[in-house]
């Protein structure tokens, strides 16, 4: 008897838990604002419990036009074709991820609304959306013909899934490295390499980087390049005098060995006449 009564008190606190939990809605987790590049993506972070959905609402007083749905007609004019749920929501991953930002965009309270419905609060997240800045370039200090120099150019965004791309202006690029992107200051920096093989002619010529945030083309600065000859080819000129003197030294141990073997060999002509055309035929590889 007194281990069903305890059954009972058990069963009953853990019924009232549960409606308490219902009745306060479920955890959500959004920060207050975010900061968005205009002309790039934007994530709104979210994460919940475990659920089936999640609806984005735009908080606007009388009405709440739909920001994002499962169903695409539902979605407000204003950001149809624009928004995404790209998260698991099986893991509870209820983040909003809104494309082509606009200047619009800027101010915007927006909620998500968790399914099934347990009683959801107003979990507010406010845009705020700044300008693309213009590129950043910086080139290896030298420059030589026929070597590989490598350059870099940062962009700032807001979308660390989807980068915009990035364009070389000036020289012809040998090869594109990875690029790589990391978090500052609640924005977004990815760094792109090239490779360049200059000529002589590329001596003096501007070299830029561009970027584009959906219909807006940023440029960065301009760096010039300053392209010299290659050391090697003055190691190459005294090697090739050594070389020429090594040999002009051969050549005479080679007169001197001849007109020997003339000396001691010659029976019938005069020593001295033939002696003076071995020397006249080598004279000037001793010079």
């Amino acid at each position: 008897m007194a281990v069903m009564k305890r059954d009972s008190i058990l069963n009953i606190f853990l019924t009232v838990s549960v409606l308490i939990c219902l009745c306060h809605g479920r955890y959500v987790n959004v920060p207050q604002s975010v900061t968005a590049v205009k002309g790039s993506c934007v994530t709104l972070p979210c994460s919940t419990s475990s659920h089936s959905h999640v609806i984005w609402y735009q908080y606007v007083s009388g009405r709440d036009p739909i920001v994002y749905s499962t169903n695409y007609g539902d979605i407000t004019d204003h950001f149809r074709g624009r928004t995404s749920a790209p998260g698991s929501s099986s893991q509870g991953d209820c983040s909003l991820r809104i494309y082509r930002v606009r200047q619009g965009d800027n101010s915007e309270k927006l909620y998500p609304w968790i399914q099934p419905d347990t009683g959801n609060d107003y979990h507010l997240v406010q845009i705020y959306i700044v300008n693309p800045e213009n590129p950043h370039i910086s080139i290896d200090n030298q420059q030589v013909e026929g070597k590989l120099f490598s350059a870099t150019c940062s962009i700032r965004h807001s979308c660390p899934s989807s980068p915009p791309p990035v364009e070389w202006i000036g020289l012809s690029t040998v090869s594109n490295s990875e690029p790589t992107t990391k978090e500052q200051g609640g924005l977004w920096t990815t760094v792109f390499q090239a490779k360049f093989k200059p000529s002589l002619q590329d001596h003096e010529k501007y070299l830029r980087c561009q970027s584009i945030f959906s219909s807006q083309t940023t440029y960065s600065n301009a760096a010039t390049s300053y392209v010299s000859k290659p050391v090697y080819h003055q190691n190459y000129k005294k090697t090739y005098n050594l070389l020429i003197l090594k040999i002009r030294k051969s050549q005479c141990m080679i007169f001197f060995i001849n007109l020997f073997v003339l000396l001691l060999q010659n029976k019938y002509l005069n020593t001295c006449q033939s002696a003076k055309i071995v020397a006249l035929k080598y004279l000037f590889v001793c010079l």
